[in-house]
């Protein structure tokens, strides 16, 4: 009997180890701004006037292209103490999401995203 056990409990074990083997330890991929612009849009509803105008100029920037505008605008408003749970985790997703945008840019050559990055590696 106790043997049954023993073995039972090592089965177990060992099931369970293989079982966590499967899982993937990658990254989900960063969204775009463009993907995370509906969540911003719908966070910010209910928001004080002047959020809701940063949100849109943020989002308004990043149609235009204009990501160093679009992260400056982003990660202000992202700090904002005024902001809710809500708000504060549309505008922290799209700020990654220009982040991304800007470094995949400067990746790729672009001089102003360059800039922009390092300039805001020297101010935090």
């Amino acid at each position: 009997m106790k043997r049954a056990i023993y073995f039972g409990g090592v089965g177990l074990v060992c099931a369970l180890a293989l079982a966590g083997c499967s899982r993937s330890n990658a990254v989900p991929p960063v969204a775009t701004v463009a993907e995370t612009a509906n969540s911003v849009t719908n966070a910010f509803l209910k928001a004080p006037p002047d959020a809701q105008m940063q949100a849109g100029i943020a989002l308004a920037a990043a149609q235009k292209g204009d990501l160093v505008s679009s992260y400056a605008q982003l990660q202000e408003l992202a700090r904002r103490p005024d902001l809710t749970a809500e708000q504060r985790r549309a505008a922290f997703d799209a700020e990654r999401a220009a982040l991304s945008g800007l470094k995949e840019a400067a990746t790729n050559g672009n001089v102003a995203a360059e800039a922009a990055i390092r300039h805001f590696r020297l101010s935090k």
